[in-house]
């Protein structure tokens, strides 16, 4: 039994050493994810797409964008604001219904908001997440 417990302990000392190694030569970044250039991005989209693009002018401070793209004809941008929360904006020419589906499952309508003037359903599901759902006629 003596040598069940050395052999063990022994193990068990290599396993440290393997994670200890680990730790001291891993880090972690301080932002795990990159930003990109959403303006440029933006104005490349608006010449693809047959709909006036969305995206803001400038970001609050703290506030970065993680992902602008164009994919099957929906605007797609991803921000991450400075208390990492995440806000995701879809755009396009089809019924809200098909985004909300992909995008907010689940969620139910509160009520309307005004947003720079435009008004916006308001939708919260059930984990808290709230989406603005705006739609317009072409």
């Amino acid at each position: 039994m003596a040598d069940v417990v050395r052999s063990v302990a022994v193990l068990g000392l290599i396993v440290l050493a393997i994670w200890g190694f680990g730790r001291f030569f891993t880090s972690t970044p301080k932002d795990p994810t990159t930003s990109v250039d959403y303006a440029q991005a933006a104005r490349q989209v608006a010449d693809a797409v047959s709909f006036e693009v969305v995206a803001p002018p400038v970001l609050p401070q703290g506030w970065r964008a993680t992902s602008a793209r164009l994919d099957d004809d929906r605007w797609h941008l991803g921000v991450v604001t400075s208390d990492d929360q995440y806000v995701g904006l879809e755009q396009a020419e089809q019924p809200a219904t098909g985004l909300l589906k992909s995008f907010a499952p689940g969620g139910r309508a509160v009520g309307t908001v005004t947003i720079a003037g435009q008004e916006w359903s308001e939708r919260t599901a059930a984990d808290g997440d709230i989406t603005f759902v705006r739609t317009e006629d072409a």
